[in-house]
């Protein structure tokens, strides 16, 4: 049985296109491990896909994310952020800092107030633009999972039905100016160097001095390795730790 003093409570947020669904088999080993873990369906997204509205946005995510976190009383949080999640969970950490014991952002927006998605990755502006749909055009349409890394077809064939269009709003709203100092809260990234977005990323953190671990893995490693991913984020939850030690 594992010690009180080694669990942790992980909340992980997803990013574009999926839901909860897309932690599906990350949660289980982290709870093998002794965790407790949150996995929450953003609004709009996923599984709630039926609540989008053009005024679901960014600040909305943080809203619910927090409201989870103190609802639950939830304390020495291990926020965890995948691609558009990272631009969620600073936004909490910034929201409630007394009850995060830290960021793991995997292959994700790291946000400085003032910024949304779109000013950190500018070119993701036409592609998502071009993918608009023409009944709803605050939404736009998941990128194929093979441009995104996902190379087993039966792996694709499993997931794509499950895929969602995204809310504009998300990735064009700014995180709030009062975000709060976010250089503070204990930060780890997490690098995949097969994916295509985030290697500037990735240098511009470890330059700063921010722990940056790397997996041999694609942008939705969540789902082409989740045992590599929840290893992953266990040894990020103790690199935190030294950062906070």
């Amino acid at each position: 049985m594992k010690s009180m003093k080694t669990s942790r409570t992980y909340v992980l947020v997803h990013g574009s296109f999926v839901g909860a669904w897309c932690w599906s088999r990350v949660v289980p080993l982290l709870e093998a491990a002794g965790h407790e873990v949150y996995a929450p369906t953003l609004t709009g997204v996923g599984e709630r896909a039926g609540e989008a509205t053009p005024e679901v946005g960014l600040l909305a995510h943080i809203d619910q994310i927090t409201s989870l976190v103190e609802a639950n009383d939830l304390r020495d949080v291990v926020l965890v952020g995948h691609s558009y999640g990272g631009m969620v969970v600073a936004g909490v950490a910034g929201r409630v800092p007394e009850r995060i014991a830290g960021i793991v952002y995997v292959e994700a927006f790291v946000p400085k107030p003032g910024q949304s998605a779109l000013d950190i990755l500018p070119g993701l502006r036409d592609a998502f633009a071009g993918l608009a749909l023409p009944e709803r055009p605050w939404l736009f349409a998941p990128f194929p999972l093979e441009a995104l890394g996902v190379e087993d077809p039966q792996l694709r064939e499993w997931a794509t039905p499950l895929l969602t269009p995204m809310l504009w709003k998300a990735v064009d709203e700014g995180l709030p100016d009062d975000a709060g100092d976010l250089s503070t809260v204990p930060t780890v990234f997490v690098h995949c160097t097969r994916g295509q977005f985030f290697d500037d990323t990735a240098h511009d953190l470890r330059s700063r001095g921010i722990p940056v671990l790397t997996l041999d893995e694609g942008h939705m490693v969540h789902l082409t390795n989740p045992g590599r991913l929840a290893a992953m984020l266990i040894e990020a939850e103790h690199e935190l730790g030294r950062l906070t030690g």
